[in-house]
């Protein structure tokens, strides 16, 4: 079994106290939100995340975006936005070396 946290729901918004706190607890993940990649960028880059996992050797998951999305809207557009923003999550996971837990 592999265990994780999210640092948001834990309130931690700095990724080397979110990677920090993982080692401390022997945790084999942390879980990113995309939403914050969306609204403070440099909170977590990509080189960042890729470096602290690196050294910690604690993974990493994606919480996909959920504020504001609806992947199932009736209205094009509306469903357009939420598929792409799916999709910069995935691309931005992929990037980093995310897995599914």
């Amino acid at each position: 079994m592999k265990l994780g946290y999210s640092p948001t729901t834990a309130a931690i918004l700095n990724l080397d106290e979110a990677f920090k706190l993982a080692v401390e607890l022997e945790l084999h993940f942390v879980e990113l939100a995309w939403e914050l990649s969306e609204i403070v960028p440099q909170l977590q880059s990509e080189a960042q995340v890729r470096e602290l996992s690196r050294a910690t050797g604690v993974g990493t998951t994606m919480h996909l975006p959920f504020v504001d999305l609806n992947l199932a809207s009736l209205i094009p557009a509306a469903r357009m936005v939420a598929v792409e923003r799916v999709q910069r999550a995935i691309d931005f996971a992929a990037a980093v070396g995310s897995s599914c837990g």
